[in-house]
């Protein structure tokens, strides 16, 4: 008679899976600063592990705390493993505390090692169960026997019994611990026989079964040397069996119903989660919420003028847009889902072009109704296409979060909502009208979430004046656009495939073969087997040649001068000269760039789709590009570029007395700078002095140490630290002032702009010194560069407002970084230039002026 199925138990390594995770993830951290990879590692694999395996019965187990009795019975057992990384320590709480919320049984037993519990509980559960070990560990390769497996990786499905240990180690699993005792165990620092390799073990343990049998027998067959070596150690060979043999006798207080995955802690994974900032596992966690609301969708004019009475009674409502994309220009506009304050939800269909929908246009460009949404910018320039107008925008759900929790973000509407409300919203393959309703109801509720974040956070100001207003000003740019020369660009990627060419030629000549430039593997061939550069940097896949590398291998031979300036034509042919015709507008015939006020933790604008701002500026072929970037006819290109606007900042934040002067005294600062770091009289400064002084003061800015310092300068160590040393004695303020910054930033956890901008800077306490030093320089650079980014963004407000008050024609096209290029009918020029200058220099009292420089032609690189 066959005996009955038996269900699976698995036993599980808990503390070699947090090692595993620990090292095998890159560092993470919360905003709060703590380290949370581990965890993060553990609980993907622990998840992956249940859902693939479905146990029946699942018991974690840990190392205990303290010594074991193998450290009475030899002292120096273990000795030589490092403690515990810091970052760890941290987590392992926060394991534990997440597998008993997943319901999981868990056992740590003092006085014993995880591995002598998970032997014990493979010993009791073999006479019930088929029982699987999941451990890399070789010493569980002794438990081997029927029903009891060994699973050395939880991620794959390979599974150890008896042929398996046989043939990788050439003995029984009930061998393992003799084969332990004669070869020893580096990783325990279990000694073993001085010579005894595992090819001499695995013949004697082949011919007499077990270390003690070893002793009893004739040994004739044995040589005299190793005869006697095992003599001499007989005892160390015992020791060191007993120390690889598990206990298998450890005590136990459960039932096997224990062993079963319980019911989870839901409430208490929320908050684990919530407080980790996992965002994925936090909302496959939450509560699924679908759409469910009731939704009016008017017929008549009667239904809208319910909905404007309860908007004009509490003017403020959530929004959302229906489209699709019929191309990549052509937005096409479906319908409006809308939530009031009383919680009614309305989904107004722009399809059906029978109804009168009027009043509720009007509503929509009434700037007394505050409207709440995702992405409103997005929103109204898809309104605007179908010649709707937005106004009354009051409160981006999307750049509150950003200010709100820059740490973490987020892909979409989803993501975001689910991560604040602790909830779970039903993803949706197509957009409907329940599922747009859904985001503008989900977006009034946020919005007194988020309020109480920012007002917590003393941002509510820096939303309510500069992220609010900009949100008008930028959709206005957007919809601007730039006029591109397309002959220009087809031109240019003719020349610069000629150029690539020539290069190309020029390369192989030097390697004396042809090869694929473009292939990192062929070129790492080239260059560190061919010509035997010294490689820099080694990859997963061979030796790097990444940019970094190449640049540092300058000197050493003359092709990589020529592949450096190949990869830069390439790039700018692949992502400019190529690129850009196809997404200019077929209407406009302007190129739409996208600027985004959530991407860059500094509070500075990005450009997307394409990226504007990473045009070389002062390379030769950067500004053929810039070129191609034209005024219409009877009009010009006009820039307003702030001047120094960070030293400036710096002069104001630091109140430096020698750096405020500098500035109020109209000099060049990095003149001035280079004649006291020098000590020479300024008309004896040269190019190469001041190209010195710019690098330091910009520099300092950046946070850039001694070593950074002297690597961009190409200078000693002992330069680079007296220019320092020589920069702080000029200027002492500044020096007090960044340490200060620094001091604050450790303390508070965050730094902050002059407008009171939060940027989190978790990595101050990572114990990776890379990881830390960066988040230093970053808390240096944030509250300068971040303020003048705030600085500029009012100034784009003030200039936007003094174009529409003064019903001008001129527009602001593009902003690239402290520049903003407006295009402007020739007639207004004079009028354009004396606006700026009020508006941009005047923006905001500081202790030193702002300062702008106007230039003005027929295209960008004229500029």
């Amino acid at each position: 008679m066959n005996d009955l199925p038996r269900k699976k138990f698995f036993i599980l390594d808990g503390t070699s899976l947090i090692y595993r995770a620990f090292f095998a993830i890159r560092p993470l951290q919360n905003s709060k600063g703590m380290a949370t990879h581990a965890i993060l590692g553990f609980t993907k694999t622990l998840q992956k592990f249940i859902n693939e395996k479905n146990p029946d019965h699942l018991v974690i187990v840990f190392d205990a705390k303290g010594p074991t009795f193998r450290h009475q019975a030899f002292e120096n057992y273990k000795t030589h493993r490092k403690p515990m990384p810091d970052d760890l320590v941290i987590q392992l709480p926060w394991i534990k505390n997440l597998v008993k919320a997943s319901g999981i049984l868990t056992l740590e037993i003092s006085g014993f090692e995880a591995d002598d519990v998970m032997g014990s509980l493979a010993e009791k559960a073999k006479s019930v169960f088929d029982v699987f070990v999941v451990s890399p560990d070789k010493d569980m390769l002794q438990l081997i026997q029927p029903h009891v497996h060994v699973m050395p990786d939880p991620s794959q499905e390979k599974i150890l019994d008896e042929p398996d240990v046989k043939e990788l180690w050439g003995v029984l699993p009930c061998q393992i611990t003799d084969f332990l005792g004669l070869v020893g165990d580096t990783s325990d620092n279990i000694p073993g026989i001085p010579g005894v390799g595992p090819k001499t073990a695995t013949a004697l343990l082949q011919k007499f079964k077990t270390i003690e049998e070893i002793f009893e027998k004739n040994w004739s067959t044995i040589g005299k040397t190793k005869k006697s070596s095992l003599l001499e150690h007989q005892k160390i060979a015992e020791l060191s069996k007993n120390l690889a043999s598990l206990s298998l006798e450890v005590p136990f207080k459960f039932s096997w119903e224990e062993t079963k995955i319980q019911a989870k802690n839901q409430d208490e994974l929320l908050r684990i989660f919530e407080e980790l900032e996992f965002k994925d596992f936090l909302r496959e966690a939450s509560p699924s919420q679908t759409s469910t609301y009731n939704i009016i969708r008017p017929q008549d004019i009667h239904e809208i003028d319910e909905m404007n009475q309860v908007l004009q009674q509490h003017p403020k409502m959530g929004m959302a847009i229906h489209f699709e994309k019929i191309s990549p220009f052509e937005p096409s506009l479906l319908g409006i889902g809308v939530m009031t304050p009383d919680q009614k939800a309305y989904y107004l269909s722009l399809q059906e072009k029978n109804r009168d929908f009027s009043k509720f246009f009007h509503l929509l460009k009434d700037a007394s109704i505050q409207k709440i949404g995702y992405d409103l910018k997005g929103q109204s320039l898809i309104l605007e296409s179908s010649h709707l107008s937005l106004s009354g925008i009051t409160f981006d759900i999307k750049v509150a979060a950003f200010l709100a929790n820059s740490t973490t973000h987020f892909k979409d509407f989803r993501e975001l909502a689910s991560f604040f409300l602790k909830t779970n919203i039903a993803a949706q393959e197509v957009e409907t009208p329940e599922s747009v309703v859904q985001e503008a109801a989900l977006s009034l509720e946020l919005e007194p979430i988020l309020s109480s974040m920012l007002q917590k956070s003393d941002q509510t100001e820096l939303f309510c004046k500069i992220e609010m207003p900009l949100i008008e000003v930028l959709a206005e740019m957007e919809k601007t656009g730039i006029p591109l020369e397309l002959s220009q660009l087809e031109k240019m990627s003719h020349e610069f495939q000629n150029l690539l060419k020539k290069l190309e030629l020029k390369i192989h000549t030097f390697a004396e073969e042809s090869f694929n430039i473009h292939s990192s593997k062929e070129l790492s061939k080239i260059l560190f087997e061919k010509l035997k550069l010294p490689p820099i940097k080694k990859t997963k896949t061979g030796y790097s040649t990444d940019a970094s590398v190449l640049t540092e291998l300058t000197s050493h031979h003359p092709i990589i001068p020529l592949l450096l300036e190949y990869r830069q034509i390439s790039k700018l042919k692949s992502t400019y000269v190529d690129a850009l015709p196809s997404l200019v507008h077929p209407k406009t015939g302007r190129l739409h760039t996208t600027f985004s006020q959530t991407s860059a933790e500094t509070g500075r604008l990005a450009s997307l789709n394409p990226n504007l701002q990473n045009i070389p500026v002062r390379s030769h072929l950067g500004k053929k590009i810039r070129a191609a970037f034209v005024a219409p006819e009877h009009h010009i290109l006009l820039s307003a570029d702030y001047s120094q606007i960070e030293l400036r900042v710096l002069a104001h934040l630091s109140e430096d007395p020698k750096l405020i002067q500098a500035f109020e005294m109209d000099e060049d600062i990095h003149r001035s700078t280079a004649q006291e770091i020098f000590g020479v009289a300024e008309e004896k400064i040269t190019d190469e002095m001041r190209a010195k002084a710019k690098v330091i003061n910009f520099g300092i800015i950046y946070g850039m140490g001694t070593f950074g310092l002297s690597k961009e300068l190409g200078i000693s160590i002992e330069e680079s630290k007296h220019f320092i040393e020589a920069y702080h004695q000029r200027f002492p303020q500044v020096h007090e002032f960044l340490k200060l910054i620094l001091e604050k930033a450790k303390e508070n956890g965050y730094v902050t702009t002059l407008f009171g901008r939060r940027r989190y800077l978790p990595n101050l306490k990572s114990s990776q010194i890379s990881l830390r030093q960066l988040a230093e320089r970053m808390a240096i650079n944030t509250p300068i560069q971040g303020t003048a980014a705030d600085l500029i963004k009012i100034a784009m407000i003030n200039v936007h407002h003094a174009l529409k008050e003064n019903s001008l024609s001129s527009k602001i096209s593009l902003q690239i970084h402290d520049e903003l290029i407006l295009i402007v009918p020739e007639k207004e020029e004079g009028t354009i230039q004396s606006l700026l200058k009020e508006k941009m220099e005047n923006v905001t009292p500081l202790r030193v002026k702002l300062k702008i420089n106007i230039n003005q032609g027929k295209n960008w690189m004229e500029l």
